[in-house]
């Protein structure tokens, strides 16, 4: 996962996606950003009326981070198939 500028808004993180990952940042999948350091990520995801960002700020190493990431995906993915 290569770093990116976290002061990027909803435009700036979905031209991430159409650029670098040749992705459509509609597509309902989870995109996840982090920053250079690594003790900072983003989510960018489209809801049903828009994009949804989730910030955080972690303190933990690389490895937790894929955990935690995959935890939050899980809940997110869980909760919208089961409302």
């Amino acid at each position: 996962m290569a770093p990116v500028d976290l002061r990027r808004s909803f435009d700036g993180l979905a031209e991430q996606v159409r650029q670098h990952l040749h992705n459509d940042s509609l597509s309902g999948h989870i995109f996840v950003f982090r920053n250079k350091r690594g003790d900072r990520v983003k989510l960018l995801h489209w809801g049903e009326d828009g994009y949804v960002i989730v910030y955080r700020a972690i303190n933990v190493t690389l490895k937790d981070l894929t955990t935690k990431i995959w935890i939050v995906i899980f809940r997110h993915v869980t909760r919208a198939a089961n409302p």
